[in-house]
């Protein structure tokens, strides 16, 4: 009898090429009784990322894309908007080839960081340089003199604080 072609989804092998056959290559059939079907790929099984909302907890996010047969893979990124635990995004959002990984950012919370001591004396320009390394900004106070000598006597939060990343450390100057 004449082949049947079928279709089946192949992440290996490209849309419109062979893909197998039924019964196997190498195996004997009697001719003109047996069928033997022809599979061509469809190529890769494409299927929709469930929707996963910023702010959903992970363990609900995991179970979810496991569900629907796709790996997770984690990373790990500082938010302030998005509480620690939870999903900040998902790559790719929509559509993945199934049995893929689909990527989760998950949210660390906010980032902190401990005000380092600086020495009295210090130069503003260098004691500002210490504070913009660690992602602070930084508020001169030059109101008690006028900052003439240019010199660090003080500062606000003090040493050994931690606050957020892009906080504001003032730092007095004479």
């Amino acid at each position: 009898t004449a082949p049947t072609p079928g279709q089946e989804f192949s992440n290996t092998v490209p849309a419109g090429e062979f893909l197998r056959s039924d019964p196997p290559a190498g195996t004997k059939v009697e001719r003109g009784y047996s069928t033997v079907t022809l599979y061509i790929s469809k190529g890769p099984d494409y299927v929709a990322v469930p929707t996963i909302t910023t702010g959903t907890p992970v363990s609900q996010a995991q179970s979810a894309l496991k569900n629907a047969g796709f790996k997770v893979i984690e990373t790990d990124a500082f938010s302030d908007s998005v509480t620690k635990g939870e999903v900040i995004s998902v790559n790719p959002a929509d559509r993945q080839v199934r049995g893929q990984a689909v990527t989760l950012a998950v949210s660390k919370g906010p980032e902190f960081v401990t005000i380092p001591k600086i020495k009295s004396g210090t130069s503003s320009g260098d004691a500002s340089a210490q504070l913009t390394a660690l992602g602070l900004q930084v508020k001169l106070d030059t109101s008690y003199d006028g900052g003439i000598f240019d010199r660090i006597v003080g500062m606000d939060p003090k040493a050994g604080t931690q606050v957020r990343v892009g906080s504001v450390v003032t730092l007095l100057v004479v």
